[in-house]
C-alpha cells in the first residue's frame, strides 16, 4: 500500500465509520501537507536535475 492510498483509506474510514475527534482530524491534515510538501519538493528537485543535465549535455556538445 503506497502513501496515497493510505491517505484515501483513512479519508473513507473517517467519514464512513468513525466519528473523527478533533486530534483525528489534525493528524489526517497533517498527514495531507505533508505527502504535498513533499511532493512539491521533488517536483522541484527532479527539474533542477533536468536543468543541470541539458546544460552539460550542451556543454559536451559544444565540446566535441
Amino acid at each position: 500500500m503506497n502513501i496515497n492510498k493510505a491517505i484515501s483509506h483513512f479519508e473513507w474510514k473517517l467519514t464512513n465509520h468513525w466519528k473523527p475527534t478533533s486530534k483525528d482530524l489534525e493528524a489526517y491534515n497533517s498527514m495531507v501537507e505533508y505527502v504535498d510538501k513533499n511532493n512539491k519538493q521533488q517536483l522541484n528537485d527532479n527539474q533542477l536535475f533536468a536543468k543541470l543535465y541539458i546544460t552539460y549535455y550542451g556543454e559536451l556538445l559544444k565540446y566535441y
